[in-house]
């Protein structure tokens, strides 16, 4: 089942919430009961059981299978960018909601380079509120579709660049 973007009659929280879906809980709790202790008049006293509780978040079925499709986008951009992996493979920290976004957009492995290849760009999304950072990757991809992205790894030419495009695209 697919995640269903949510529009008119939710708060901006609860549109915020939804994006954070494609991932669940799965809890176990094990209860261990204790062999009672003998008391000094030679009677048995009832201990308490030992409770463990044990939780972990996981990624939900969407979401793995979002990482296998873009591992096979993967595959096809290697062959058309020598470079992905050096690129991909820094260590620039990232939200997990841009990390998701860049999942499921269909140019993800085309996005993860792009950010790879302009560290700081990536960084100035780091600044932002994990949710507007998704947001901005899903422009991103739409720009990338578009060729229309500057070469610069500034985040304010970025933003010109789109609102120079925007501008362009209402006079026409």
């Amino acid at each position: 089942m697919r995640n269903l973007q949510i529009t008119s009659s939710d708060t901006e929280i609860d549109q915020r919430l939804a994006e954070l879906q494609p991932y669940g809980e799965v809890g176990l709790t094990v209860t261990v009961s204790q062999q009672g202790r003998r008391t000094a008049t030679g009677g048995t006293e009832h201990t308490e059981p030992v409770v463990e509780n044990y939780s972990e978040v996981i990624p939900g079925e969407e979401l793995r299978e979002d990482l296998s499709i873009y591992n096979r986008k993967v595959e096809d951009f290697k062959k058309e960018c020598a470079d992905f992996d050096e690129k991909v493979g820094q260590d620039i920290p990232i939200f997990l909601s841009v990390r998701n976004t860049i999942l499921q957009m269909p140019n993800g492995p085309q996005i993860a380079h792009f950010l790879g290849s302009n560290p700081k760009l990536a960084v100035a999304l780091s600044n932002l509120h994990p949710l507007d950072a998704a947001r901005r990757v899903r422009e991103m991809s739409a720009d990338l579709a578009r060729e229309i992205l500057p070469s610069s790894d500034d985040y304010r030419s970025w933003q010109l660049a789109r609102e120079r495009n925007a501008t362009k695209g209402e006079t026409k």
